[in-house]
């Protein structure tokens, strides 16, 4: 799954919790700290704004670290999106892995 998937998919669960949406330069700041020393994809995007963006090619693990903001292996803190929301998101990851 990439970052702009991600994105949008929390995005989307943020506003179905009534929750305001995550702003673009925060979360690709947040997926940077998260995946610090790990082995990861980027790829630059070309905006119809002529300005780039860095996106993100997650595994399964990243994207969950991501969300749920992964602290010493198990403490989980300002979590992006609810524990529904994070279930949506790993259905959707299956279906898209089948």
């Amino acid at each position: 799954m990439t970052s702009f998937e991600l994105y949008k998919l929390i995005n989307n669960c943020r506003e179905n919790a009534g929750e305001s949406k995550v702003r673009p330069n925060d979360f690709n700041a947040r997926i940077a700290d998260e995946l610090e020393g790990d082995h990861y994809e980027t790829f630059v995007v070309k905006n119809p704004n002529k300005t780039e963006t860095i996106a993100f090619r997650l595994t399964i693990e990243q994207w969950f670290n991501v969300v749920c903001d992964v602290k010493n292996g198990h403490e989980f803190t300002q979590c992006l999106v609810t524990p529904a929301g994070q279930i949506k998101i790993a259905e959707l990851w299956a279906k898209r892995a089948a």
